[in-house]
């Protein structure tokens, strides 16, 4: 893989980590069949699936129909007002600014026991800190999971939350 294609596989999923839930069975399956780059490029433009990959989801859509919920279409509306607002390189910008980091599934340290999570294994991992905590997950790992739409209260107790177990030495 090139320099250049594993510079485009960040940004897709740097994009999609922001418009696409964890719980979003029909995003993680486009991404599964067809990449994340093609992936960024239908949810950020709207393009409709040309018939090859329409085939490709579909096929990944038989193999799991179970986890499916909704269509492709309400998928679409969805992700539509979300990416509309996202600027990989404003965010790119800001995480270096805290000295953060992007993980990613192509990279050589993502911590492989994520993919047990199937349909719901995150697009992205974004962090601060030492990176090479992921090496020692999940010994001693602790995840902090919550919503998007967070309240100054959730904001304030993760916060505590984080900073007690990162000086334990937690990942």
């Amino acid at each position: 893989m090139t320099v250049e294609d594993q510079q485009l596989i960040r940004r897709a999923r740097a994009g999609l980590s922001r418009v696409i839930e964890p719980r979003d069975a029909i995003g993680h399956m486009l991404i599964s069949a067809l990449g994340p780059a093609v992936s960024w490029e239908i949810v950020s433009t709207g393009r409709r699936l040309s018939a090859e990959e329409g085939l490709a989801l579909t096929q990944a859509v038989q193999r799991a129909p179970e986890a499916v919920g909704g269509t492709m279409s309400s998928a679409a509306q969805r992700w539509k007002a979300r990416a509309a607002v996202v600027d990989i390189d404003a965010d790119r910008r800001a995480l270096e600014d805290v000295g953060g980091w992007l993980c990613v599934p192509e990279d050589d340290d993502w911590p492989a026991q994520l993919d047990q999570l199937g349909l719901q294994v995150p697009v992205a991992l974004w962090g601060r800190g030492r990176r090479t905590g992921l090496r020692r997950w999940p010994q001693d790992a602790v995840a902090i999971v919550g919503s998007r739409d967070v309240t100054s209260y959730g904001r304030s107790i993760t916060f505590d939350l984080a900073g007690a177990l990162a000086a334990r030495g937690r990942t």
